[in-house]
């Protein structure tokens, strides 16, 4: 038994699942930047620490609390620039 009845066994139940949540949520966002890489060439990705979503190409960065709300600024700006091969 560990300090004030509670068995160690307890302690290291509890701390098993906060692990196993940290993994599921670590598979999430690995998931996430997979997608926003298949989805927008040309743009580098990550999740800060923060919480914040960001997305760099170039001199370009952009961030946001969310990922849907990067999508769809990303989406803004793919509208906006035309393609290399249209321009030439």
């Amino acid at each position: 038994m560990g300090v004030g009845g509670r068995s160690d066994t307890g302690a290291v139940s509890t701390v098993g699942s906060e692990v196993e949540e940290m993994e599921d949520t670590t598979a999430q966002v690995t998931h996430r930047l997979g997608e926003l890489s298949a989805e927008f060439s040309g743009w580098r990705f990550g999740r800060g620490g923060s919480g914040h979503w960001w997305a760099v190409r170039g001199n370009e960065l952009v961030r946001t609390l969310s990922v849907e709300e990067l999508r769809a600024r990303l989406r803004e700006l793919s509208d906006a620039d035309p393609s290399p091969a249209s321009t030439g």
